[in-house]
C-alpha cells in the first residue's frame, strides 16, 4: 500500500492493520446470500401480517387508561412502519443497503 492510499480502500491487498476490507464485504455478502430465502423480499411479508395481528390483538383492557391521541399517534406509527416494510418488499432495488 502506498502512504497515499487510504486504509481500506478496497486494493484487494491487506492494508499495514491487516485489515482486507475486500474480503469482510465478500464474507457479508455471502452471509446474506445464505439468509436470503427463496421468496426474496417477499420473506419480511410475514412481519407485515404480524404487525397487523399485533395491532388487532392490543386488548381494550389495557388501553382504558390511555388517552385516545395517544393510541392514535402509536397506531399510526404501526401503520407507517407497516407501510415502510411493504415498501421495501415490494422495491428491492429502492433498498439502501444491499
Amino acid at each position: 500500500m502506498s502512504s497515499s492510499q487510504a486504509p481500506g480502500s478496497g486494493s484487494g491487498s491487506a492494508p499495514a492493520d491487516g485489515i482486507d476490507v475486500d474480503e469482510i464485504r465478500e464474507k457479508y455478502r455471502s452471509e446474506r446470500v445464505k439468509r436470503l430465502r427463496p421468496e426474496g423480499y417477499d420473506q419480511y411479508r410475514s412481519l407485515v401480517d404480524d404487525l397487523d395481528s399485533l395491532r388487532d390483538a392490543i386488548a381494550v383492557d389495557v388501553l382504558r387508561d390511555i388517552p385516545a391521541e395517544a393510541i392514535r399517534t402509536s397506531l399510526d406509527t404501526l401503520v407507517d412502519i407497516k407501510d415502510r416494510i411493504k415498501g421495501v418488499s415490494e422495491n428491492p432495488e429502492d433498498v439502501v443497503a444491499k
